[in-house]
């Protein structure tokens, strides 16, 4: 990885799924025996759910299957390495789409999916924007699939800038799993803000 003089940080080669999965970036399994928090600290309700869950533990990577649905075209930020526009059949993280979904698109797809893939688990929407910047389009998506399959576990990733304005919308839709990209050109100006 080379580093230019904007801090921007680019990587001559994309990893591969295979090389993803092999690396520290999962969180791996959670023990709590050997180490200073506690079970009882963090709440066996959340031990469990981040566990089976594919973006957050090792073991639920190999086990379930997880899929994000590209309905939140608008962001309320625009930070200097997001590229909305860029497409690659190699690259699959979320925000990255070949296509924007209406929410009854989505759930076509989603069923759709869920119907050859019985370990789908975990429908997210992340992107390709910021899913609160798109609130009407995230929460009719989330609700349809709520509706339609309610055993997903429902995520959606944030910046978190309008977060406040959408925690009864979030509780209400029983979403399970909040992610929240904070960005900064520093990363001790990021830690001591957290």
């Amino acid at each position: 990885m080379k580093t230019n003089s904007n801090n921007e940080t680019k990587s001559s080669s994309r990893p591969s799924c295979q090389t993803k999965c092999e690396s520290d970036t999962l969180t791996p399994a959670i023990n709590f025996k050997d180490s200073k928090n506690t079970a009882s600290n963090f709440g066996q309700d959340q031990l469990q759910k981040v566990a089976n869950h594919p973006c957050y533990s090792n073991d639920a990577h190999h086990k379930y299957a997880r899929m994000h649905l590209p309905v939140a075209p608008a962001c309320n930020i625009q930070c200097n390495y997001c590229n909305r526009k860029y497409d690659c059949a190699n690259e699959s993280r979320p925000g990255v789409v070949s296509e924007l979904l209406t929410p009854e698109q989505a759930l076509l797809k989603a069923q759709a999916v869920a119907e050859k893939i019985p370990q789908l688990s975990v429908i997210g929407i992340a992107g390709p924007g910021d899913p609160l910047a798109n609130p009407v389009r995230t929460f009719k998506t989330l609700e349809l699939i709520r509706e339609a399959m309610p055993d997903i576990k429902l995520c959606l990733s944030t910046n978190g800038l309008v977060l406040v304005d959408h925690i009864d919308d979030i509780l209400r839709l029983g979403v399970d799993h909040v992610t929240i990209t904070i960005n900064a050109l520093d990363e001790v100006i990021a830690s001591t803000n957290i």
